[in-house]
């Protein structure tokens, strides 16, 4: 499956799927991609994500199969006009365009090899493939809703900025950065010349594991609280700029989260006090 990007050079895209066998090109083996469960028209669906450039690109090119349930699911930064070519793809195919809500736009078939696929008549967001004959078969129209999981809220497309989430520590408000790959919780508040009074970052780990942070390149006094998996305050510390000493975290922790060096001091939040933690930044794909 080809797109294209009206009067923008061709794109290509292609999900590879994990229950089908790996299509190879040159060679190369398709790259896994991020999994997210959705649910349309009553039924649980299975896909793959692809969010950047390099994973749109591969498409579902060179594959043979694909499940009942399961499919691809091409994501954005923003709502552009798109169109769609099955350039060496020999899956017969049904594509929904939609909206950033999950509001399906409309729904178009896809014969294979053909390399002028549908076009999208509005801006979209998404786009889902399923096998053809899909939403016919389950009665989905323009207008039905895809219910997103947390893992696609979860998604940064190429090009969108960090996630950023409002998060409620002992009752206080603080505007959060979620960094959960192991890139971004590398580079942290690195090189960073300010940070809002009611700000901070939240490092989101697969599970509890002894954490070890320092400042490198760091310019902000912080303080850091670790977190158990249930948004405990476990542990609060103060870190200086620039300091290369390592601040071990006493027991494993899942989450930490940094903010101005006075932040705790001035909300009175103490050890033993609970962030609470939504369902948004417990279902992230967070690095190990």
């Amino acid at each position: 499956m080809t797109l294209f990007r009206r009067s923008v050079v061709p794109l290509l895209f292609l999900l590879c799927l994990s229950s089908c066998s790996p299509g190879k090109e040159s060679g190369a083996v398709a790259p896994t991609l991020p999994t997210a469960s959705i649910t349309l028209g009553g039924r649980r669906i299975q896909v793959e994500c692809a969010t950047t450039r390099e994973a749109r690109e591969r498409g579902l090119r060179f594959r043979s199969l694909l499940g009942a349930d399961q499919g691809m699911l091409f994501c954005w930064a923003d709502d552009a006009l798109r169109a769609f070519s099955m350039r060496e793809t020999v899956i017969p195919l049904s594509v929904a365009f939609c909206k950033a809500d999950g509001t399906v736009i409309e729904i178009r078939s896809c014969r294979p090899l053909d390399k002028e696929g549908p076009s999208s008549g509005d801006k979209f967001r998404y786009a889902l493939a399923l096998t053809d004959g899909w939403f016919a078969e389950h009665d989905v129209r323009a207008g039905a809703k895809i219910e997103w999981g947390p893992e696609v809220t979860a998604l940064r497309p190429e090009g969108e900025g960090p996630l950023r989430i409002d998060l409620q520590v002992a009752g206080h408000s603080v505007v959060t950065e979620v960094v959960y790959t192991e890139k971004a919780r590398e580079t942290g508040l690195m090189n960073r010349d300010a940070l809002d009074a009611e700000a901070g970052m939240l490092f989101v780990y697969a599970k509890d594991r002894p954490l070890s942070f320092w400042m490198k390149d760091t310019r902000l006094p912080i303080a850091i609280a670790f977190l158990s998996e249930a948004g405990v305050i476990d542990e609060i510390r103060k870190m200086k700029p620039y300091d290369l000493t390592r601040i071990n975290a006493r027991k494993p922790a899942r989450f930490a989260l940094e903010v101005n060096a006075d932040w705790f001091d001035r909300h009175q939040v103490n050890v033993g006090d609970a962030v609470t933690l939504p369902q948004q930044v417990l279902g992230l794909p967070a690095d190990p």
